[in-house]
Parts: structure tokens; C-alpha cells; sequence
């Protein structure tokens, strides 16, 4: 994974006020215990929902290593585009993961005890919900940790330059 894939991104309030507005739509529509928007590198960025005692650092660590095989293959067969689709069925909790572009990933989590998820629905609406959040991501405004510290440094070093020299 370059560089670039590793860095954190950080989001104004209002970007991430308007990916939990997103969220907590798909939330409402699909009744999932949990909702989780996570960049490749595997580091959460938004959660709506309850999560309880389900650890999902590790969960989405474990799914962005998935991701990234698809789009490593997507680079192999010469295509610029990828999308994949996954759905863990387990005996707890269903799981169902799908790429936001290529720098995105979203999580749905179904506890069986609270209520069953139904796939095509589940899939329907994050099929919706997709776009809008790439839509959301692609606006102006989106900086990553690298540049938020090559900004704050700039900013430091000019100050102390003009000191010294004032």
C-alpha cells in the first residue's frame, strides 16, 4: 500500500456531520446494530449504532485487508474501477461490507438476536448510500494528516521567521 493509502484523513464537523446524517439514514432503513465507515487503511472514521461487545478496530482492520486485495487485483487487471461486495452469515451476526470508492469502506452489522437482516434489502440500500457518501467525500474541504501538519509547520515556521527577524 503506498503512502498516501496510510495517511489518516481528517474531516471538518460538517463533512462528518453530513456522513452520520448518511448513516444514520442507512441505520433507520436497515435496522442494523451497527453501521461503520472506515478508510483502507483500516481506521474507523464514523459509527452509528451500537457496537456492544464486538471489538471493531479489529473487525474493520480485518476487512480493509480484504479491500485492499481487491483493489491490488483491480490494479492487476488493468481496470479502474472496482467494487466489491462482502457478506459474512455467522451464527450471531451478519456482516455485510462494500467499498466507498477506492479509499472507503462501509460495515453493516446484524446481531441475530435483535433481528435478521434481509440481504437484498441490505444491499439495496447501501447500493443508495454509496454515492452519496462518495459525493460527501469528494467535495472541497477533505485534507490529510500529512498536509494538516505540513500546514500547521508552515505556519510555526513563518511565525518564528518573523520574530526573529522583527
Amino acid at each position: 500500500m503506498a503512502d498516501r493509502e496510510k495517511e489518516s484523513l481528517i474531516l471538518s464537523d460538517n463533512r462528518l456531520s453530513s456522513i452520520e446524517r448518511c448513516l444514520s439514514s442507512l441505520h433507520l432503513s436497515t435496522a442494523a446494530k451497527c453501521i461503520l465507515l472506515s478508510d483502507i487503511a483500516g481506521q474507523l472514521i464514523a459509527r452509528v449504532g451500537l457496537t456492544g461487545e464486538l471489538d471493531v478496530v479489529n473487525l474493520v482492520s480485518l476487512l480493509a485487508g480484504g479491500f485492499g486485495v481487491t483493489f491490488e487485483m483491480a490494479n492487476y487487471l488493468g481496470e479502474k474501477e472496482a467494487f466489491n461486495l462482502n457478506y459474512h452469515e455467522g451464527s450471531t451476526y451478519d456482516v455485510y461490507s462494500a467499498n466507498v470508492g477506492r479509499k472507503l469502506f462501509i460495515t453493516l452489522i446484524f446481531d441475530h438476536q435483535a433481528r435478521e437482516s434481509k440481504i437484498g434489502l441490505v444491499w439495496l440500500y447501501m447500493k443508495r448510500a454509496i454515492p452519496e457518501l462518495l459525493e460527501i467525500m469528494t467535495t472541497s474541504g477533505q485534507t490529510t494528516t500529512l498536509q494538516a501538519i505540513d500546514a500547521e509547520f508552515g505556519a510555526s515556521l513563518s511565525e518564528k521567521l518573523d520574530n526573529l527577524f522583527t
